[in-house]
Order: structure tokens, then sequence, then C-alpha cells
């Protein structure tokens, strides 16, 4: 376990400097009006991901349940995501079409961005499979080497490709890293997944996952709303030079959740074989509860001091004066969410995921609720920026308060009420 959380956060310091001089690199050769058309393109493929991560911890959920066969696992779960991907994958032509309509070079743009979305999601899942069977090294090795690819490659396609390159080294990267990964599986996992065969479909398990599969996907499209449809909005509302600054300080505050994500991915392996052990299951989510604040807390008061002089030194003064405040304010529900990502995981352990969606909608609802009146008052990006914070706060108290009450409720000698 320690091994593979030292592994999990070199791994995410690496990555925020890749993405950060990725970024930098972007910016000065392409401007940031075509930063922000790129974010679009991107929030696109990210919110039809929303089933990739509910399949993704299904994989890590039943692959370490032994009252499941792992052969019947990996193949019914195989052949559901080809399926998934050919329907989510129509989808996502349709959409496209109707936000890139009146942009030059349309089916340039739907192309990379089908080709994008198919790769992320072949690669999520794949890299599930590898954190399940506690390989978690090994996937953090593709992170780093797909976010090395995507620099090294981008430089390159940028300068001789303009934006066009942008979306031909990320395909490229993502290819190369999928390609890596089956290697891994082929060598660490002994499984023989033949989707040729129809019989190797589990009807019967599927009908167990399906509802953990559903309501994970659910809440993940909710989370993917929420984090893609505000890039959406602002560049149909402000423009993408705007959509720029904003995702400047979005892409900051992204790489502060990765603390708590390296810490979630080796928790939840942990949660899910200890979830009929309460009194050690507290334990642990307790420590790991404890670690994520200590680490939050640090990381997060040197941003927020420090935002100015940061955007500064990374890129120059002009995006400076334009994105710390942003940012300084993305902190502030960055930090007020800290218990967020650890406290999920252990929801889903639970199996309490139909709580967690009816959490996420009401949060995403008082969301939508509170851009509306904000947009009314400040009519800019201001409003974006505080619904951020409410969004972020509500759901992180809801989730928080039912762990603790679960907790209490199943100590010994305690019933449900």
């Amino acid at each position: 376990m320690i091994k593979n959380l030292i592994s999990s956060y070199i791994t995410k310091g690496i990555l925020l400097i890749f993405n950060l001089i990725y970024v930098s690199v972007f910016i000065s050769l392409l401007g940031i009006e075509s930063y922000g058309l790129f974010s679009v393109s991107l929030a696109i493929v990210n919110l039809f991901l929303f089933f990739n991560t509910g399949i993704g911890l299904t994989i890590i959920k039943y692959l370490n349940d032994k009252n499941f066969n792992k052969q019947n696992v990996y193949e019914t779960l195989v052949i559901s995501s080809l399926v998934v991907i050919s329907f989510l994958g129509l989808i996502q032509i349709v959409f496209s079409s109707y936000i890139f309509g009146e942009m030059e070079q349309l089916y340039k743009t739907i192309f990379f961005v089908f080709w994008i979305f198919t790769l992320m999601f072949v690669m999520g899942i794949l890299s599930s499979i590898l954190n399940a069977e506690e390989h978690i090294h090994e996937a953090n090795v593709v992170e780093v080497l797909f976010n090395f690819l995507k620099l090294a490659l981008g430089v390159g396609f940028i300068y001789f490709f303009a934006l066009d390159g942008a979306y031909l080294a990320l395909i490229f990267a993502l290819l190369i890293s999928v390609i890596i990964l089956l290697i891994y599986i082929y060598i660490y996992i002994d499984v023989d997944i033949n989707i040729s065969n129809y019989k190797a479909f589990d009807w019967v398990l599927l009908k167990k996952m399906i509802r953990f599969i559903w309501f994970n996907s659910l809440n993940e499209g909710i989370w993917r709303i929420f984090s893609n449809v505000d890039k959406i909005l602002i560049s149909k509302l402000f423009g993408n030079e705007i959509l720029g600054y904003y995702n400047i300080a979005y892409v900051l505050v992204l790489k502060l959740w990765d603390f708590p994500d390296a810490l979630s991915k080796v928790a939840y392996p942990r949660f899910s074989k200890l979830k009929d052990n309460y009194i050690e299951l507290q334990k642990i989510y307790n420590k790991m509860a404890s670690l994520n604040l200590a680490i939050r807390l640090v990381v997060n008061t040197i941003m927020f001091i420090f935002a100015f002089d940061i955007i500064t030194l990374w890129l120059n003064v002009e995006v400076a004066k334009e994105t710390a405040w942003m940012l300084q304010i993305m902190i502030i529900g960055n930090t007020l969410s800290s218990d967020n990502w650890v406290t999920t995981k252990m929801m889903l352990a639970m199996e309490e995921v139909s709580i967690m969606f009816k959490y996420n909608l009401i949060s995403l609802s008082v969301y939508f609720i509170s851009l509306g009146v904000l947009y009314f008052i400040f009519n800019d990006i201001t409003a974006f920026l505080i619904a951020f914070i409410i969004y972020y706060t509500s759901y992180t108290l809801l989730n928080r308060i039912f762990v603790m009450r679960e907790f209490e409720l199943k100590k010994p000698g305690v019933g449900h009420l």
C-alpha cells in the first residue's frame, strides 16, 4: 500500500510539471483564444466519458469481490464497454456537430474529438484493470508516459501544424499509451478474454453489476456536466479568450485535486476489501482523511498566497492579472471540498451509489440555481466562480454527514434506525 501511495504521489507531481509546461508552450505558440477553443473540445470529450468511470469503478469493485469469477467479470465488462463506446461515440458526434456548427473545418474537428474520446475511454478501462489488480505503479508509469508524449509530441506538432497539431499529438500519445497498457495486462493479468464468444457474456453477473454501473455512471455524468458545461457556457457567453483565462485557473486547481485523487486510488481497493469490517474500515478511513486534509491545507495555502507570482512565473504577468483572482476563488472551493475524494470512495465501498447520486443531483441543482441568480447579479465570470464553491461545499458536506452517520450506526451494539 505504501509503495502504491508513494508511486501515486510521485506520478501526480510529475504530471503537474508536464501539464504546466504543456499549457505554457501551447499559449506561447497559439495564443489564449486557441487554448480556449481547444479547452471546449476537451470539455466535450470529458462530458461523454461519464460511463468510463462507472465501468472502471465496477471493474475495481468486482475484481476484488471473491464471490465472483474473475474471468466472467472481465469478459462481461469488456463486451459491455465496447457497446457503450459505440453508442456514446455516435451521440458525441451529433453533440459536437451542434457545438462546432459555425466553425471552419467542422468535420476535421469532429474527427479529432471522436478519436480522442474513444482512446481515452479505452485507456481508462485498461488503467482500471491494472488498478483493480493493485498494479497501480504500472498504471502510473503509463499515465506519466502519456503526459510526456502529449508534451513532447505537442511541442513539435503544434509548431508545424498549429491547432491541428495539438489534436494529433494527443491522439498519438493516447494510442501509444493504450498499446503499452495492453502489454502490461498481457504480462501481469492471467486471464484469457475472448470477446468473439458471445456465450462468455454473463447476463446474470451483468444484472448484479448494472445497478452499481448505472448509479456510478449517473454520478459521474452529473460531475462531468458540472465540470465541463461551465466551459461550454463561458465560451458561448464571453468568448474563447475569457474561457482561456478561466481554464488556466481551472487547470491549476484540477492539479490540486490530484493529491487526494492519488490517495483515493490507493484507498478504494482497500475500502472494498474491508467493506464488512466496519471497525477496521473506519480506522483506515480516518487515517486517509487526516492525511488528505493535512496535505491539502499546506498545498492550498501556498497556492492561494502566491497565486499571482506562480502564474507570472509560469506564463506571464498579463495572464496573471486576468487569472490569479479566479484561481484564488477556486482554491477556496477546493479547500472546502478537501474531504470529498476519500469520502466518495468510502461510499462506493459501502455500495451507497444511489445515495451518492441523490446528493450529487441535489448539489448540481443548487449549482444551476445559484449560477442563474449570480449571473443575474454579476453578469460576468464571477458568477461561475462562486457557483463553483457552492457546488463542492454542498456535495462534500452531504457525503461527509452520511459516512459519519453510517459509522455511528454500525458500531457494535448499534443498529440502523
